[in-house]
């Protein structure tokens, strides 16, 4: 349930230098992506701590490769595919109410959905 902060970087430093480097990103672009994550900081504040830091800190490495044009999409198909895994595991009886999940998995999962859905 921990995101160690060598594997963020060790992703986050390649790719945000090739988005950066590569595909030239405007001001307007990192202001939507600022203002997102101060959004995501914020409902993970309301949440108290049931989505860690380490949620947060891939969400931003996934924001700034993707996009604010694919972010959003990205936050609600992971939270939509979350919710499909808790209902699946709730018809089955093999979830018990107050389980933590971790949602690491569904986060990567939905960015790769959208990523290459957006490529189709």
């Amino acid at each position: 349930m921990m995101i160690p902060n060598m594997v963020l970087l060790f992703f986050a430093i390649p790719l945000v230098f090739l988005r950066v480097c590569v595909v030239p990103v405007p001001f307007s672009w990192l202001s939507a992506i600022s203002t997102a994550m101060m959004l995501l900081i914020l409902v993970a504040a309301c949440l108290n701590g049931s989505m860690g830091g380490g949620d947060l800190k891939l969400f931003v490495v996934l924001a700034i490769v993707l996009g604010p044009k694919l972010f959003l999409p990205m936050i609600a198909c992971s939270a939509c595919l979350a919710l499909l895994f808790v209902g699946a595991k709730t018809v089955v009886g093999k979830f018990a109410p107050n389980t933590a999940i971790p949602f690491a998995p569904f986060i990567s999962a939905a960015a790769l959905l959208v990523y290459f859905a957006a490529r189709i």
